[in-house]
């Protein structure tokens, strides 16, 4: 089975409040056709957020640093539907559009042997 292990940073310019990260990430697995199984969300100390979502694919989280204006999302899948994850990438990237300075995507394929 091959698995993709994706990590997506942003640096950003304008920082959005938590709550439209975590939208963006939610619809970002949702029009990805992922499937959400469970979720934990952690708060830290004075802003910034880590939700982690369980998929029945794998794993998905965004974590948030606004005191860098730094939001990371990663994305750990085990499919080979390449798809799922442009569309994943694409959402971010449109959601987040005129107020990142830079993306940063890193993309590792693992294959089970």
């Amino acid at each position: 089975m091959k698995s993709v292990c994706m990590s997506i940073k942003v640096a950003s310019a304008f920082f959005p409040c938590s709550s439209e990260i975590e939208s963006v990430f939610f619809m970002a697995l949702d029009e990805g056709g992922f499937h959400v199984r469970a979720t934990a969300r952690h708060e830290f100390y004075p802003s910034a957020i880590t939700t982690v979502a369980i998929l029945a694919e794998s794993h998905a989280a965004v974590s948030t640093w606004p005191e860098n204006r730094v939001v990371q999302f990663d994305l750990f899948y085990c499919g080979s539907d390449v798809d799922k994850i442009n569309k994943f990438v694409t959402i971010i990237e449109n959601r987040l559009e005129g107020r990142c300075k830079k993306v940063f995507i890193d993309r590792y394929r693992m294959e089970v042997v």
